[in-house]
């Protein structure tokens, strides 16, 4: 069996499309995830600039220097030391186009300095959504205890997420899917602990090349059974001794494990470089500091392992769909264009504001759920229960590849040998 296996495994490699495939998805991943640390530049307190991996090394120790605790004192002091640098004349410079700009010294000991902070703070109080430059932090006002109430802030804006219509879930949010939310939000720990994370936010940031992985893996094994049926080969597999049985499985089971190693290679290779470059450091930090509105309690590694994991299921699934669709099909390019269809349009698909189950829908197609979707309250209400996007994903995924695999072995077997 271990020698069939292999058989099929060699002639999966061995196909024109795989090595095609395999370069493709080396590029992109070389491209994603290790050239952009050599493109990172920076500037020290003095206004130094480095590049490269000597930038990453100065972002690390101008991090280290800030508190690793965000409490409610530190984000007040913060923004109102801007406030107060803001509010001074001696602040400012008139550059070259006349007009005023705040003075080198202070630009590299604090605005550079604090820049991600500000942004989140003025995110959380203004665009909760997306992160907003630090000017909107001049606008918040600072208590007499030199707090901000940033984390009532937060709570409110989870509440107000909860209270308004949600095209995606049909309108407003069912009672049960309102508590569901809450316990969540209610489980991101406060403070936030703060320090540098660049190395897990470059792979959040690119972790959505994951459908095109997939893509390319399905690519490669499109013609696993309709490439015998194009070259007549199957009618002799079928005839033979074991052509329904120990063959058929070594197939299949040469498939998932292609996959298996192409997915792990890749994500090893994108992984392994991006934290040797970049340092593995944050990955214990809350994921509020890269999205300052998620309703998640996940820390940084835990948002990348769950869409690394997902990912995993979904290619499975994958698989499991194209063994099904070459089993049936007399040619692998019907196969490619299926795959091609299934993991491409649902990012132009438009979503609806009339269809609850359409969106449902759309948000399983493989590919949409790897899109770091952690900011959406998408909620999926069935016979009383209610969960979230990510969840329902692993059900629908482990039952397409109980479904799939089964009907594809079927169909293969039950081929006309005549």
């Amino acid at each position: 069996m271990i020698e069939l296996i292999r058989f099929e495994w060699e002639k999966i490699f061995k196909r024109k499309s795989t090595l095609i495939s395999l370069a493709i998805i080396s590029l992109f991943t070389i491209w994603l995830f290790i050239l952009p640390a050599f493109q990172v530049q920076t500037t020290d307190l003095q206004g130094k600039t480095y590049k490269g991996l000597s930038a990453v090394n100065i972002q690390k120790e101008l991090i280290r220097q800030q508190p690793n605790v965000l409490t409610e004192e530190v984000l007040g002091a913060v923004v109102e030391e801007y406030q107060q640098i803001a509010a001074n004349p001696a602040s400012y410079i008139e550059n070259e186009e006349g007009e005023k700009e705040f003075t080198s010294e202070i630009i590299h000991s604090f605005y550079n300095q604090n820049y991600a902070l500000l942004s989140l703070v003025a995110s959380t109080f203004y665009d909760p959504q997306y992160y907003t430059t630090p000017d909107y932090a001049l606008k918040i006002p600072v208590e007499e205890d030199g707090t901000l109430g940033f984390y009532q802030q937060y709570q409110q804006n989870q509440a107000a997420m909860l209270a308004r219509d949600i095209p995606e879930n049909g309108g407003a949010l069912t009672e049960s899917a309102k508590s569901y939310w809450q316990k969540k939000t209610a489980a991101v720990s406060a403070p936030y602990r703060y320090g540098y994370y660049a190395g897990w936010n470059n792979i959040g940031d690119r972790i959505g090349f994951i459908p095109l992985l997939i893509l390319m893996i399905c690519l490669s094994l499109a013609p696993i059974f309709a490439g015998e049926y194009q070259n007549g080969t199957a009618v002799l597999i079928l005839s033979s001794k074991f052509g329904k049985s120990k063959v058929l499985a070594a197939k299949v089971a040469a498939a998932y494990l292609f996959g298996l190693f192409v997915y792990g290679i890749t994500m090893l290779l994108a992984f392994g470089g991006t934290f040797a470059l970049f340092g593995s450091e944050g990955g214990e930090l809350p994921i509020q500091l890269r999205v300052p509105n998620s309703p998640f309690p996940w820390t940084f590694s835990e948002m990348v392992w769950i869409h690394f994991g997902l990912g995993l299921l979904v290619l499975f699934g994958m698989i499991g769909v194209t063994l099904l669709l070459s089993s049936r099909l007399s040619t692998p390019v019907p196969v490619l264009v299926t795959n091609v269809l299934l993991l491409m349009m649902p990012f132009i698909m438009p979503k609806s504001t009339a269809s609850v189950l359409y969106n449902w829908i759309v948000n399983l197609l493989p590919g949409v759920q790897l899109n770091m979707k952690f900011v959406s309250n998408i909620t999926y209400n069935i016979a009383g229960w209610t969960t979230n996007l990510f969840t329902i994903n692993v059900l629908v995924y482990l039952l397409i590849i109980l479904v799939t695999v089964p009907l594809a072995i079927r169909s293969f077997r039950e081929h006309q040998t005549a």
